[in-house]
């Protein structure tokens, strides 16, 4: 009895850490942009990992079991980094980088059994917690616009308001706009105020992924919704609404590129770069580099477990000048950090969740739809942007949003 009374405060917690957690993120960069270190986000999220992972041993035997051998290893690895390097900064960069990769296969676990325990109950704290963090994703871009935090590129182009990790925003933003627009799919005024809302704080971010996705996520949402309905003057009113809305959108989109100041930044790329330049953002350069040194420097064991962040860190800095520590695309950032294991559990993961999503979306469960999009835009962004499968940001939020596959509503059988 007192175990379940523990549990159940440990949920509710866990619960308000969540309403609170793009919150704590903002305060944390707030205090950060002022030049003061608190630590707090950090130390926030390791209470809240710590929580579920509590959880998930309580809730799932193999999982956890699965979870603390991932754990295990980040460690090994971590401190075998650190035989080399004998620098402990490394050893706390590459712990914290191993915490925000196991993040999201622990969220994920902790939530579908949350969503299989409790079913609607938790649909309706799901939408809270997505609804919380979108009002505090609003006020901090407007705060931007504002003039106040950080700009997204070089001070002056796009923002992220008081979010430090301005790299990890456009995924949180792609997911949250993605399950808004769901929520009001129903309702044609309702859902095309929210498209133009949602597309003008991407155009506000003023990066590829966030307005590119938000386009993407918009149309295909939208079009998905009418392709129910089969009667024709429905379609033909859909239609018509689509034919009208997609040019505003599309000149919405012109018009806020030019504003943010994010169409110089692209005209720099194309005209000084080859076109995969221009949409990787250079990230090739890096990629190439990168891909050099791993399979002409790294030894057998090298290549099958990488040599971690700290010993990359002094290698890959020297053709940088010091200026770049990874190439910011997920796959060869954990092609480099952790070998080609590290590459085949992760992808391999990640194809899991993106194959579920899109067997509940073909079996036409609730979520399937919204959550198959928005995991085919982050691996997408993945390998365009990178801080995507490693992010503490991001992390949670993928986390829930997959878990909601397994949720079919009025006692249906849920998806395994």
């Amino acid at each position: 009895m007192r175990s379940k009374v523990i549990s159940d405060l440990m949920d509710k917690f866990i619960y308000l850490m969540l309403l609170a957690f793009l919150l704590v993120d903002a305060a944390n960069g707030f205090f950060l942009h002022k030049g003061v270190t608190t630590g707090a986000a950090e130390i926030f999220k390791l209470l809240l990992f710590l929580l579920l992972f509590l959880r998930v041993i309580e809730l799932g035997k193999v999982e956890a079991l699965c979870i603390f051998a991932a754990i295990v290893f980040a460690f090994v690895h971590s401190m075998m980094g650190f035989f080399v390097t004998s620098n402990l900064s490394y050893l706390k960069e590459e712990m914290v980088f191993a915490s925000k990769v196991i993040f999201i296969p622990l969220s994920y676990v902790y939530f579908k059994k949350l969503v299989e325990r409790e079913g609607d109950n938790f649909i309706g704290k799901v939408k809270t917690i997505i609804k919380t963090n979108f009002v505090v994703l609003i006020i901090n871009l407007l705060l931007g616009v504002l003039g106040f935090g950080y700009a997204q590129y070089g001070g002056t182009i796009g923002s992220v308001g008081f979010f430090f990790s301005g790299n990890e925003v456009s995924g949180v933003q792609l997911i949250l706009s993605g399950f808004i627009l769901f929520f009001s799919i129903k309702k044609k005024k309702t859902y095309l105020l929210v498209s133009f809302l949602v597309l003008i704080l991407a155009m506000v971010k003023a990066t590829k992924v966030a307005i590119l996705g938000t386009v993407i996520l918009i149309l295909y949402l939208y079009f998905l919704h009418s392709r129910k309905k089969s009667n024709n003057i429905f379609i033909f009113k859909y239609g018509l609404i689509l034919l009208v809305v997609s040019p505003m959108l599309f000149f919405l989109v012109k018009v806020g590129i030019e504003q943010s100041g994010l169409i110089n930044r692209l005209i720099h790329f194309y005209s000084n770069k080859d076109l995969l330049t221009f949409i990787m953002s250079g990230r090739n350069i890096y990629a190439k580099i990168g891909l050099d040194l791993y399979m002409n420097t790294f030894s057998f064991l090298e290549m099958m477990f990488g040599i971690g962040m700290g010993r990359l860190s002094e290698i890959f800095s020297v053709p940088f000048y010091g200026l770049r520590n990874t190439v910011e695309i997920d796959f060869f950032d954990f092609l480099l950090y952790y070998g080609l294991i590290g590459v085949l559990i992760n992808f391999g993961f990640w194809a899991y969740l993106t194959i579920k999503s899109y067997v509940g979306y073909r079996k036409h469960a609730d979520y399937g739809a919204v959550v198959f999009a928005t995991n085919l835009l982050l691996v997408f962004a993945s390998f365009t942007g990178g801080h995507i499968m490693y992010s503490g940001m991001l992390g949670v939020f993928i986390g829930l949003s997959n878990s909601l596959i397994s949720y079919k509503q009025d006692g249906e059988k849920k998806i395994d």
